[in-house]
């Protein structure tokens, strides 16, 4: 998962790589002494960089939370009707 932390890259072998959390950042009871991302710029479990964003699910509704940094119009295409975890979620329902 890359979206908390999307905005930071690092090189592979010439290749420009989007950071990634690591399994701490899902875990609540975490250390803060914990590494939630590749790069080590997150401080605590579920925590997003200004240019990253989480969708979630809150009480049966798909939520957005945004980074200070993250675009606007950017926001509008995760949360519309073509976002590709809307489409997911319908996918999942039609099973």
């Amino acid at each position: 998962m890359c979206d908390p932390v999307e905005a930071p890259t690092y090189p592979v072998s010439g290749v420009s790589v989007s950071n990634f959390v690591t399994p701490s950042w899902f875990d609540p009871l975490a250390p803060a002494t914990a590494q939630f991302d590749k790069l080590g710029q997150l401080k605590s479990a579920f925590s997003i960089l200004k240019g990253g964003y989480v969708v979630y699910e809150s009480a049966g509704r798909q939520k957005q939370k945004s980074g200070e940094e993250f675009p606007a119009w950017r926001t509008e295409m995760k949360s519309g009707p073509l976002a590709r975890t809307r489409r997911r979620l319908a996918q999942v329902a039609a099973l």
